[in-house]
């Protein structure tokens, strides 16, 4: 439970300060269990959680959820591969080089 905490305690960092604009962990659901209640307790307003089955996204401004919801689920296309990059804060630079070996 602690690698978990740590690992979603840094996503909520870069969701908060701007350097990604969505992060997304699958958790169990005793870690969705504390994501709530911590994102509650500490950022209630700040970021937001949304939950699919064992997904939690983390996000902080409200068009997000309309743009996680978009997100392709199996990228496939350059553009599937540029928007997920993107959504998750990498540089193009960084996306072209991950496409150079898809």
């Amino acid at each position: 439970m602690e690698i978990f905490k740590g690992e979603f305690h840094i996503y909520v960092q870069q969701v908060i300060t701007g350097a990604k604009p969505i992060a997304v962990c699958s958790m169990t659901k005793k870690q969705i269990e504390y994501a709530k209640n911590y994102i509650n307790k500490y950022y209630k307003g700040r970021i937001k959680l949304y939950i699919n089955n064992q997904d939690v996204w983390i996000y902080k401004h409200e068009y997000l959820l309309k743009v996680i919801k978009s997100l392709p689920e199996q990228p496939k296309t350059t553009f599937d591969h540029w928007i997920l990059g993107k959504a998750f804060g990498y540089s193009d630079d960084s996306i072209g080089e991950f496409l150079k070996h898809v």
